[in-house]
């Protein structure tokens, strides 16, 4: 396994001075420049997770606005289908009344020409007796 040696960490064994001095304070500088960068990469997370959980929410939100919409559509379909049924009736019954009335004003034509053609023949009846 590892251990950890009594010995500073950069500190070669028997240096002593300002050698010691610099490498003391590279490590430092380098830990410190961990530091930040670990802070910066928590704060990275931190912002990605709320920007995840924004996301989530909306889409939540996008799937409950579509989800009523559909509903709503649905509806106005049912509706749409049922006032297109009616009109279809209301059609065929329009069309076969306007088929009576065509075939009752044809039989009244047919009347009137007999009739017409009756009242033509008793005049020149008429006409002849009186000559």
């Amino acid at each position: 396994g590892y251990q950890q040696s009594a010995k500073p960490i950069g500190r070669p064994a028997g240096a002593q001075g300002a050698p010691q001095n610099d490498d003391a304070k590279k490590w430092q500088h380098a830990y410190l420049e961990l530091q930040q960068e670990r802070q910066q990469m928590a704060h990275q997370l931190q912002q990605r997770m709320q920007e995840r959980q924004s996301y989530i929410q909306e889409r939540g939100r996008l799937q409950e606005l579509l989800s009523k919409e559909q509903e709503q559509n649905n509806l106005q379909a049912a509706e749409l289908r049922q006032r297109m049924e009616w009109l279809q009736k209301e059609n065929t019954r329009l069309q076969q009344q306007l088929m009576r009335s065509q075939l009752q004003e044809s039989a009244k034509d047919s009347e009137v020409a007999t009739v017409k053609r009756v009242v033509m023949e008793k005049a020149m009846l008429l006409d002849k007796e009186l000559q």
